[in-house]
């Protein structure tokens, strides 16, 4: 799913990718609806664009959970925690403000990285698979998927230095918050990061 909004009451468009978890329910990163008043998805990034809510979001992570009226689409589910260092996987999301984009992509390697929240305020440790991929904006909480369409990991960042090297949230890290944002009952601010 396509997921944008507007940051801030600021004219600045904000854009990224998400994916069906749950009945209505989207996940995608933090910093992809931060500041964001009233974020929409749509399916396909062409179809019908609907209003969300974010019901969870974790700067740290940097994950959230949008509630969705409906839609029509087959929720993914989360793949097992075995590390498939040098297998293969695929980046989907629609960089570049575009339509569906599917990249080949390989895992060079998981583990603990260590850095700074969505708002460099705070240090955190996410698990992450290291990616031999082209990640391009709007990639952004777009899925990592297995070859049989399970989620592996949430894509989140790219290498400034390598442009080959992209980053995904491992779906050991995600299964959970998909979980508290199921059980949510109510909308929650997603502050915007500062320029």
């Amino acid at each position: 799913m396509k997921v944008t909004g507007q940051v801030d009451n600021s004219g600045r468009g904000a854009e990224g990718s998400g994916f069906v978890h749950g009945d209505g329910m989207v996940m995608t990163n933090a910093h992809v609806v931060a500041g964001v008043d009233r974020p929409w998805v749509r399916t396909g990034g062409v179809g019908e664009r609907v209003p969300a809510t974010v019901v969870l979001y974790d700067p740290g992570t940097d994950a959230a959970v949008l509630r969705v009226p409906g839609p029509d689409v087959p929720a993914v589910s989360f793949a097992g925690s075995d590390t498939m260092r040098g297998g293969s996987a695929v980046v989907a999301g629609y960089p570049q403000n575009g339509g569906l984009d599917l990249r080949a992509a390989t895992v060079a390697a998981r583990m603990d990285a260590t850095g700074l929240d969505i708002y460099d305020a705070s240090t955190v440790t996410r698990d992450v698979h290291q990616l031999r991929a082209t990640v391009r904006p709007g990639n952004s909480g777009g899925p990592l998927l297995t070859t049989d369409g399970q989620v592996y990991g949430m894509v989140f960042a790219r290498s400034s230095a390598h442009p080959d090297t992209g980053y995904a949230l491992a779906a050991d890290e995600l299964r959970a918050l998909a979980d508290q944002g199921a059980r949510a009952d109510g909308p929650v601010e997603a502050r915007v990061v500062s320029s």
